[in-house]
This record gives C-alpha cells, structure tokens and sequence, in this order.
C-alpha cells in the first residue's frame, strides 16, 4: 500500500470510528455541530463517494432527526438517475453520446450498505412510505436486510399490493426463507390478514425462533 493510500485509509477509519461515535448510549453523543464539522471532513477528503463512511453519515443525520441531511449525504455519494438525467438534458446538444456513456459511468451499481442506511432511517423517522419508495432506486441487488426492512415498510405502511411483489421477489432470489426476512413477511402477511401467505413462508422456514412462533 502506497503512503497516499495508506494515510487515505487511515483517515477514513478515524472518521468512521468519530462518526459512530455516541451509536452506544453509553458512549458520549455527536451532536449536531460535531456531525456537521465531520461531514465537513469526509467532503474535503474526498470520502463522501465511499460507502461505509456515507452510510455512517446517513444513520447519524437520521438520529439527530435531519432526514434531509441524510437524503443530501446519500445523493452526494450516489448519483441518483434523477441527476443523471438533468445532467444530460442540461449537455444535450453538446454530445448526446458522450453523455450518455458518462451517466453509464455515474450511476454504476453500489453496494446495498448505504440503501439499508437510508430504508432503516426513514422507518426509525416514522416514514414508512418513503422507504417503500426509496426501494425502488436501488440499482444493486437487495440483501437480507433489504428485504426485511422493505417489508417492514410495506406493513407499516399498508402497502400490501407492493409488499407482495417484494415477497415474490425474495422468493425468487432465495430469501424468503431467511429467518430475518421470513418473520418481517410473516408479519407483513398477518397485517393484512393474509394468514394463508403468512403460513406459506412460516412452513417455508428451515428454522424458527420465538418472534417467528409468536407470529405463525
């Protein structure tokens, strides 16, 4: 590792660990101001592109009850279609090839890290509705937490019509019998009042534990 990386990757582990900072509640708090001067950091070190540091970011600016904050630090280290798009409307008559391959390029798939950041953080700021929405921007392919807190959003939302084609999806790709993902569509199925789908994925499950029990 060269000494350039080598101080990049320090940096980005002492500000992770500065970040968290105050995620125990037993550990000191961040405050507003903290959070701002290191976010202040992470831009002029060039590390708000990188996940791990953007979804730390986004989970604390959610905890302090800035949901838009947190919708700002996600769109500065995804560059969303939306963007993508103005981007390209806006060069149009430049070179409408060479911006096309360009947006290609900026909205390349990211890990579902920092979409898990912003699901969990619009469920916890009571916005179900937002975080069904937002399932939908993911360019990556969803993991086990995806699916459970989109799910989760569907039940508390009532979006059930959604949350069905969430549950097919899951299936498809092998996570519906997951226990964190089976007991969040569990539940989602008997806040519908779909016991016969709820007792499909209950019967589905290679393991249970006392949440799953208490739910079939």
């Amino acid at each position: 590792m060269s000494a350039v990386a080598y101080r990049y990757q320090a940096l980005k582990e002492a500000l992770a660990v500065a970040i968290s900072a105050g995620r125990d509640r037993h550990a000191a708090s961040c405050s507003a101001g903290d959070i701002g001067r290191l976010h202040a950091v992470a831009v002029v070190s060039g590390l708000t592109s990188n996940c791990y540091v953007a979804s730390l970011l986004v989970s604390r600016y959610f905890r302090l009850g800035d949901a838009d904050a947190a919708r700002k630090v996600f769109d500065a280290a995804t560059p969303t279609r939306a963007h993508a798009h103005a981007n390209a409307n806006a060069n149009a008559n430049a070179n409408a090839n060479a911006n096309a391959n360009a947006v290609a390029v900026a909205v390349s798939p990211h890990k579902p890290l920092l979409y898990n950041a912003m699901l969990r953080g619009y469920l916890a700021h009571g916005l179900p509705r937002m975080a069904v929405g937002f399932f939908g921007e993911m360019p990556c392919p969803p993991d086990r937490h995806t699916y459970h807190l989109a799910a989760t959003a569907c039940a508390r939302a009532s979006e059930f019509q959604i949350g069905r084609r969430f549950a097919v999806d899951a299936a498809a790709k092998a996570f519906a019998s997951d226990l964190l993902v089976a007991t969040a569509l569990i539940g989602m199925f008997a806040e519908a009042g779909d016991m016969v789908a709820a007792r499909v994925v209950f019967d589905g499950m290679p393991r249970r534990d006392a949440v799953t029990w208490s739910l079939g």
